[in-house]
């Protein structure tokens, strides 16, 4: 028996029920998270900037390209690495100012490198 599903023809085309469900994920949100999710999907790295950090620390790799899939995983793990830190440091910036709206203020250089100094000290988990 054939089937009728459409099986991706590459990496980049994703099957309409993954959308499907990516799209209903969405609309569960509020919307201060629709907000935040759309800061996050915005948010870039350059790729570029990537590689010259990764050559900075392995000279050796002076030859990869842009679109190495080391350059795009560790542009990846920076993304997220820095939205749990964001996210860490609302939480500890609406703890010590409870009438504090944070979805509208900036966050301090205070706060971050305090959120910093508990992640690395205190080996703790930005998502707890």
């Amino acid at each position: 028996m054939k089937s009728n599903k459409k099986i991706p023809i590459s990496f980049s085309e994703k099957p309409v029920n993954y959308q499907k469900y990516e799209f209903q994920k969405v609309q569960a949100l509020d919307s201060i998270q629709a907000v935040r999710y759309g800061f996050y999907r915005k948010s870039d790295f350059k790729k570029e900037k990537i590689k010259k950090i990764v050559i900075n620390f392995n000279p050796y790799l002076k030859n990869i390209i842009s679109s190495d899939p080391l350059i795009i995983a560790i542009k990846s793990l920076t993304k997220s690495f820095i939205s749990e830190l964001i996210e860490f440091s609302k939480q500890i910036m609406s703890e010590f100012e409870k009438d504090i709206n944070w979805n509208q203020t900036s966050i301090s250089k205070k706060i971050i490198k305090f959120a910093v100094k508990l992640y690395y000290i205190g080996n703790k988990d930005l998502r707890s």
